[in-house]
This record gives structure tokens, C-alpha cells and sequence, in this order.
């Protein structure tokens, strides 16, 4: 009889082939195989992680080639650990991840684009969005890293929403981040109780990974952050430009795979 896999996530299967990666429309690792998994993701931000291979091994050198071309791009080299994330994100599978990534720098610095480069490399449809948002809540943020498995998962613009009148968007940012970076730190969901005993929780599977103007406040939620700077000229725009119609070409994620299925002859 036939067996077939089927999840509700992206990242690292165990199958009678060894290790799978599965995205949206994509398995690495099958062997050709590929009938027998399935993605059953209903959310439209998550169905955007699809990561395909490259046909040719002339495209996987331009894929590689690309990606060192955007560890070049930045002076500072403030985006080398972005890319360093960006790759360590499938080993959260084998080697759990116990830190956020913060893109911190002033408006106009491309910090949004840049993590939009990362995202890309998950699936060319994050070339000009994100799958996150801190306008989102708690509980969806902690689900939505829950199924990003394996994969970077950017949450966008962490800024408060300035209100001269109350400071309850402070408040609630800040509450979100305790919650969401403390449990990627801590590898632990929020425990509910069920209607007769305790409901399931979620904790972050993914490689978090935001970008804002201002730190959250606290050094014990600090310290579970990689703080990246990024000033203002940092970033060539004309560079910038190049590469983001790699990102929409799907050169990134050409270059995931091919590192991805590398990943898989050792695991």
C-alpha cells in the first residue's frame, strides 16, 4: 500500500528516504520521489516558502555566485550575519536556536529590503513582502513560527505606535516581543489550559528574524538577540536593485536548495 507524507509545515521530514525539506510545491531529498510528501499549508504567507532547485548545475553556480555577490554588497559587512542566519536557519532541526536576529538602523536604510533578500531565499514570492508583522498577535506570531520550520521567518518593523495620549502600543509591542523572542530563547510556547486540561502550545521552530528603529528594553531580552547595525548609506541602492530582481528571478532560492540538499548527505 502506498504511503504517503503529509504536513502542516515547512523543514525537515524523517521518511523511508532519510531526511525530507519540504516546502509549498517542493521536496529536497526525495530522490525523485516526490508523489509520495505533501504541504498542506492553508495560510497565504506561509504557502509562499517554496523553495525549487535549479534545473542545471550552470544555474546553481549563478545562484552561489549571487549569493556571495550580496555578502559583498555592504561595506560594513553588517549583512553577513544576516546571510550566516539565512543558512543556519534549516540546521534549527539539529542544532536548536536559542536567539533572534535584529536588524537595527534608521528609517531609509533599506532595513526592511534587506530582510526581504534573506526571506527570499525561502521562496522568490517574499522578493517584495514579509510573512510577519508585529501588528499581528501574539498567538498567530507563535503559531506561524510554529509551522516555519527550519526556515528564516522575518517579522516586519518592529516600532511602537506612537500615541500621545496613551502608551498602550508601547506596551503591547513590548509584551509581544517578551513573549515571542523569550520563547525562541527558551524553546517553550505559552502554556493555556484546555477546556479539561492543558491545550497545546507553540514555540518558534524557525530563525526569527526583525528589523526596527528601536531595541526592545530589558538586558535579559537583549541578551536573547543578535543585534545587527545598519546606518544610513550603508546600502548602494543601484546594488540593492540587482539584488532584489535576483530574489524575484528565484536565484536565492535556487542557492537554499543546493545548500539544502548539501545539508541532507550529512544528516
Amino acid at each position: 500500500v502506498p504511503k504517503n507524507t503529509v504536513v502542516s509545515h515547512t523543514g525537515w521530514v524523517e521518511s523511508p528516504h532519510g531526511h525530507v525539506y519540504m516546502t509549498n510545491g517542493s521536496v529536497i531529498g526525495t530522490d525523485g520521489d516526490e508523489a509520495h510528501f505533501e504541504v498542506a499549508i492553508e495560510d497565504p504567507q506561509l504557502r509562499k516558502f517554496s523553495i525549487n532547485t535549479a534545473e542545471e548545475d550552470s544555474e546553481l553556480e549563478q545562484a552561489l555566485r549571487a549569493c556571495l555577490a550580496l555578502a559583498q554588497m555592504n561595506p560594513s559587512q553588517a549583512i553577513l550575519p544576516l546571510i550566516g542566519a539565512t543558512f543556519l536557519a534549516p540546521l534549527q532541526c539539529f542544532i536548536p536556536l536559542d536567539f533572534s536576529v535584529f536588524l537595527h538602523g534608521v528609517t531609509g536604510s533599506f532595513k526592511s529590503q534587506l530582510t526581504m533578500l534573506c526571506q527570499s531565499h525561502y521562496g522568490r514570492q517574499f522578493h517584495n513582502s514579509l510573512p510577519g508583522n508585529w501588528t499581528s498577535t501574539e498567538n498567530a506570531l507563535e503559531i506561524m513560527t510554529f509551522l516555519a520550520k527550519d526556515a528564516v521567518f522575518v517579522i516586519d518593523d518592529f516600532t511602537y505606535l506612537r500615541n500621545e495620549r496613551s502608551s498602550l502600543g508601547y506596551k503591547e509591542l513590548e509584551k509581544k516581543a517578551e513573549r515571542i523572542f523569550r520563547g525562541q530563547g527558551n524553546s517553550t510556547g505559552r502554556q493555556r489550559m484546555g477546556r479539561n486540561d492543558l491545550a497545546r502550545s507553540y514555540h518558534s521552530r524557525a530563525m526569527i528574524m526583525t528589523s526596527g528603529e528601536t531595541l526592545p528594553r530589558g538586558d535579559s531580552l537583549l541578551a536573547r538577540l543578535f543585534v545587527v547595525q545598519l546606518n544610513k548609506g550603508d546600502i548602494d541602492s543601484n546594488e540593492l536593485t540587482v539584488m532584489q530582481q535576483y530574489a524575484k528571478d528565484g536565484i536565492f532560492e535556487n542557492a537554499m536548495a543546493g545548500y539544502i540538499g548539501g545539508v541532507r548527505n550529512f544528516v
